[in-house]
């Protein structure tokens, strides 16, 4: 196990929030995929899904390496997991507005 000096254990409260912030797209996601009309929910909710997804697994995968950086004092955000994200929380909403409005 890799242990670091963060006494506020940062590293576990960014994996943390990385997954209550896929949960937070899940649930709507299902939701528009129930209640939606299919030719505007399925393709975004596969595309929400498959990014969530892989967001998710890629952020697990590169846990234990963001406590070396820490360690280290070279830790760097993850912009490209930032831009996944939000791009499928507007792709969630376009596609909520979208079924409404068909």
């Amino acid at each position: 196990m890799i242990t670091h000096d963060d006494p506020g254990l940062q590293p576990e409260r960014t994996a943390l929030s990385w997954i209550r912030t896929t949960a937070a797209l899940a649930v709507p996601t299902l939701l528009l995929l129930r209640l939606g009309p299919p030719v505007v929910t399925v393709p975004a909710a596969a595309t929400v899904i498959m990014f969530c997804s892989a967001t998710l697994i890629r952020s697990r995968a590169a846990h234990s390496g963001r406590i070396r950086q820490l360690q280290l004092g070279a830790g760097t955000p993850s912009v490209m997991e930032c831009v996944v994200l939000g791009g499928c929380a507007i792709l969630v909403a376009v596609a909520g507005i979208a079924s409404i409005a068909v």
